[in-house]
């Protein structure tokens, strides 16, 4: 009668622990998929990052051709005027 409960007990025991197995197994698994998530946002954060940087760049670029372009405008139309004012004279 004795080893019929032992045998019981012992059976509850292993079933007890394997259900804290797969508990911590399936926790486990679940840490894994955040930090797989987490660090997807942090890939997409720094690429996003990386795109502002380079607009930020194409935009300043284009600035100072703009202006680069406005100064040889600037200079030529001066010589032009200057060119006038020779003959003119």
């Amino acid at each position: 009668m004795g080893s019929y409960f032992s045998q019981i007990v012992e059976e509850m025991e292993q079933q007890e622990q394997q259900v804290v197995e797969e508990v911590v197994e399936e926790v486990m698994e679940e840490e894994k998929e955040v930090e797989e998530v987490e660090e997807k946002k942090e890939m997409e954060e720094e690429e996003k990052e990386e795109e502002e940087k380079e607009e930020e760049e194409e935009k300043e670029e284009e600035e100072e051709e703009k202006e680069e372009e406005e100064k040889e405008e600037e200079e030529k139309e001066e010589e032009e005027k200057e060119e006038v004012e020779e003959e003119v004279k």
